[in-house]
């Protein structure tokens, strides 16, 4: 039987919605007097931040303009293929890439076809669609930024998967005080049930829907959650998802 967050998908109003009990909290719109200054401001990059791979070349999002990721995805994506294949496949994984230790420095960031780059030889190393690796990385992705040096970040987003969601943005704005020049998605919540959450993801990148769907999953396991995530479609702006918890 369907969830009834999906049943009433076509009828469910864009206007924010919260029908949560009262007294459940979010945090405060984040201000560099909020959580930068409290003493969980994020890792500053090295002088060299804007240092890149040799040989390598920016790509382009959808706004024509250079597109950035930080290291700590290239070093996610290592321990994900280490932690199933060991050794010997990351290192097919490096040849096929092309890439070298410089390109998985945490604190440094990269044009987006080196990370793309990564994912499609991680695609073809481990015999997995590009859709696949994608759900993938995503749901390893939450895991692996709780253990990095981003956990305060992650603890202080919220105590429920609701007040998470709600504070995916303020996140994302700490991590670009010290990386200026990454480009972060942005999440906006349209409607919050007993049993569901509704947000749209927005991005000057295409083709990471499957990412987005791997990291609800992930977040879903993280705060102990059996559910389903479904890719509603296009949302003006952005991409919808429904995040539906099993009660």
């Amino acid at each position: 039987m369907a969830h009834p967050a999906v049943a009433r998908l076509n009828t469910a109003s864009s206007q924010v919605e919260d029908r949560r009990p009262e007294g459940r909290c979010s945090l405060e719109p984040c201000r560099q007097d909020g959580w930068v200054e409290s003493g969980l401001e994020t890792p500053r990059p090295p002088e060299n931040v804007n240092s890149l791979p040799s040989g390598s070349c920016a790509s382009r999002n959808q706004t024509g303009s250079r597109a950035y990721m930080y290291g700590m995805i290239h070093r996610a994506a290592r321990e994900m293929v280490q932690s199933s294949g060991g050794e010997p496949l990351w290192n097919s994984i490096l040849k096929t890439s092309g890439l070298k230790d410089e390109a998985f420095i945490s604190g440094l960031s990269y044009p987006d076809d080196v990370t793309f780059g990564l994912i499609g030889a991680v695609a073809q190393e481990m015999n997995l669609s590009l859709e696949e690796t994608l759900v993938r990385f995503g749901r390893f992705w939450i895991g692996f930024a709780d253990a990095s040096a981003y956990a305060p970040l992650m603890t202080m987003a919220g105590d429920d998967i609701f007040d998470f969601c709600r504070n995916l943005d303020r996140m994302h704005a700490s991590i670009q005080v010290s990386l200026t020049d990454v480009d972060v998605p942005s999440f906006r919540v349209l409607e919050i049930g007993e049993t569901f959450i509704r947000i749209a993801y927005i991005s000057n990148r295409s083709g990471l829907e499957s990412f987005v769907t791997g990291l609800l999953e992930g977040l879903l396991q993280r705060f102990g959650h059996r559910g389903e995530v479904h890719l509603v479609g296009p949302q003006d702006p952005g991409v919808e998802f429904l995040i539906a918890i099993e009660g």
